[in-house]
């Protein structure tokens, strides 16, 4: 193994490291990176979580993961939205232990050590509306509006519902969060999604 590495994960910002970041810090060939990652995964320096993503494990994770960035870095372009933008924003009770995305490109699957991440393809002309950026002291990540996942997920998941009635108990939504939400933002994604199911 490369003789900085364990002094570069120490270092690292980020509690995750891509195969193009060895890249560029070791001027490794692919050879040379598959050798250094496999040993260090080996010695439990590392954790993959995709081919080309892994996380480094403690001691050496200079911050906590946080699943919303980790959900943008597995595949992207990609937002948090549907059920765990839903549950982040408080409009349903439920914690969601699958961490899911919306994409532009097709839909996928990661099942990882740190928890199963999907990402349902949506319009790509109405992609980032009300979709917001949020960032704590060691993340980064985007994530829907609660209007903004709802229209995503009668999208996703071909929901048809005749009324506000049918929306609560599918989702199991507080009636009283309704009266607090932004309706011109309801009003805006109404005139600009695409889907004529959704705008219904």
């Amino acid at each position: 193994m490369h003789t900085n590495f364990k002094k570069l994960l120490y270092s690292w910002p980020k509690p995750y490291i891509r195969d193009q970041d060895l890249a560029t810090i070791f001027f490794m060939d692919a050879p040379q990176r598959y050798d250094t990652v496999k040993y260090a995964i080996k010695k439990g320096l590392l954790n993959q979580i995709k081919r080309g993503l892994y996380l480094i494990q403690k001691p050496y994770q200079a911050t906590h993961y946080d699943e919303f960035e980790i959900a943008q870095t597995i595949y992207g372009p990609s937002y948090v939205s549907l059920e765990s933008a839903l549950s982040y924003h408080g409009w349903i009770p439920e914690k969601v232990n699958i961490y899911t995305s919306v994409t532009v490109k097709r839909s996928k699957k990661f099942i990882t050590p740190i928890g199963n991440f999907t990402y349902s393809r949506t319009p790509i002309n109405n992609f980032m509306l009300l979709v917001n950026r949020v960032e704590t002291d060691n993340s980064i990540f985007l994530i829907a509006e609660p209007w903004k996942a709802i229209a995503d997920y009668i999208y996703v998941r071909n929901r048809h519902w005749s009324s506000i009635s049918d929306m609560l108990d599918d989702l199991r939504i507080d009636e009283e969060l309704l009266f607090e939400a932004n309706i011109i933002e309801l009003e805006y994604l109404s005139n600009n999604y695409s889907s004529s199911r959704v705008k219904k």
